[in-house]
């Protein structure tokens, strides 16, 4: 079942403006294999790979397909704790990273496992956390550092070691975030310590930035996003915050007034990305939806049908090819629409001066739409974004034009003719269809240039009009 919730104006919470969006949700009992999602990636094709707790899930958007340590041969993987999923681009295999285990490259033809590849076991509590792909290798990020994979000659390859010392905690060189650039640099976050800005090509060190010089030297700063905003230009999400780092001439130094928004530097961020209109940050609190200078920014609700709000535990924010974003969530999977759609959601709980119900037909009037209902007629005026309430009793259930452009309205109670927003009953407009005035018609087809063929139904059958005969 697809959970969603509903498009509404927006309002005003503590001063900031406030906009509900519709959201489509997707769990367990939708498919999904874990309500926890890690992470979210789509390949050349358009599907959407999610990585959960219980199982990597390839989505097309009506049905997952799951693949797991106890699927059968076809689709067995390592385990089923999965990470991150990327695309080999020359090969056109998507390699997905399980925690413990190590790799699986998947056919996106076939949607067979492939190949399997076992992580080197550095440390006894290592476990893998991230991947990015980039110059035909797999970059992985460990509780023990990076690990990368030659794919082309299918081994493990020595990386450069982290030039940081061990802290007084003694804490890991843990990388949760990696993020690969333009130039196919590497950026590798190292939680409590900083970050190492690498070359994929010739695999070395570039250059490093302490955590000192991000203006957090006495606090365990942590990283959980980045992304880039222009070339050599990434913004950072963190536990303290969105930083902004820039690396022109392979120089990596802080840019310290990018925003003046304290809600941005100040709140935990959990996730980030990038739209053509927006930047979308997920928080411990919910998701904002900042323009593309960082200079404000609005919050995102959703209004679900069950009434959960899921934006309070986001773990992975996605842009796909549409520009729409994805959201990875403790809950489940959700779907954000950011483009404007051909179709608007219009209902009772939207418009409830319209006393929307069962609506039976929508009817074209000039620039305005007739709405017939099981219980009333309106007109729909877009132009004002409001509705004319024309009558509140019956069932109307067709609607059509006769041949001198009146409109006629098919209810429960028999044909009327709509002029001025008042029904005349048919029969005194077109005294000779009196015979069939009352019948509740559903269907009209014109045979030739005089003669039409109207269906009811009311089981009295076909009736012709010929409208040349009076």
């Amino acid at each position: 079942m697809l959970l969603c919730g509903c498009l509404l104006l927006g309002g005003k919470l503590r001063g900031q403006e406030v906009i509900k969006k519709c959201i489509y949700k997707y769990i367990v009992e939708n498919g999904l294999s874990s309500n926890n999602v890690r992470s979210i990636y789509q390949d050349k094709f358009g599907f959407v790979w999610i990585s959960t707790q219980d199982g990597l899930n390839r989505f097309d958007g009506e049905r997952f397909v799951e693949f797991n340590s106890s699927a059968p041969p076809p689709k067995k993987t390592l385990g089923i704790d999965f990470r991150a999923a990327c695309q080999d681009h020359n090969s056109g295999l998507i390699w997905a990273l399980n925690s413990v285990n190590g790799l699986n490259a998947i056919d996106l033809l076939t949607e067979k496992v492939v190949k399997t590849v076992l992580t080197p076991e550095y440390k006894k509590d290592d476990w893998n956390i991230t991947m990015s792909y980039a110059t035909d290798h797999l970059w992985v990020g460990s509780n023990h550092g990076i690990k990368a994979y030659n794919i082309q000659q299918a081994k493990w390859e020595q990386t450069p070691a982290l030039p940081f010392k061990i802290n007084k905690r003694g804490d890991l060189f843990a990388v949760r975030t990696l993020y690969v650039d333009h130039a196919q640099r590497v950026w590798a976050f190292v939680n409590h310590y900083g970050l190492v800005l690498l070359d994929s090509r010739q695999n070395r060190l570039i250059d490093v930035l302490p955590q000192e010089q991000l203006g957090s030297s006495d606090v365990e700063l942590t990283f959980t996003s980045a992304m880039e905003l222009g070339p050599d230009t990434l913004l950072v999400g963190s536990s303290e915050g969105l930083k902004m780092v820039c690396a022109a001439q392979d120089r990596i130094r802080v840019i310290s007034d990018f925003t003046q928004l304290d809600k941005l530097k100040k709140a935990r961020i959990s996730a980030i990305t990038k739209t053509s209109k927006h930047v979308f940050v997920g928080t411990e609190k919910g998701l904002l939806q900042c323009d593309l200078g960082l200079g404000k920014y609005s919050q995102i609700k959703e209004v679900s049908v069950n009434g959960e709000e899921w934006f309070n535990t986001i773990q992975h924010l996605y842009t796909d090819s549409e520009d729409n974003v994805w959201i990875g969530c403790k809950e489940g999977l959700a779907y954000l629409r950011t483009n404007q759609s051909p179709f608007e959601r219009i209902n009772q709980q939207e418009y409830p001066e319209a006393k929307l119900n069962q609506v039976y037909c929508v009817k074209p009037v000039e620039n305005d739409f007739l709405i017939g209902m099981e219980k009333g007629l309106v007109r729909y005026i877009p132009s004002q974004n409001r509705f004319q309430i024309l009558e509140e009793k019956m069932a109307y259930n067709y609607a059509f034009y006769d041949h001198d452009s009146n409109l006629i309205v098919s209810s429960n109670d028999g044909l009327f003719v709509l002029k001025r927003d008042s029904l005349l009953p048919a029969q005194q407009v077109h005294p000779e269809i009196a015979s069939f005035s009352g019948s509740y018609v559903n269907s009209v087809v014109a045979l030739g240039d005089s003669v039409w063929a109207i269906g009811s139904d009311d089981a009295r059958g076909i009736f012709l009009w010929n409208y040349n005969r009076k």
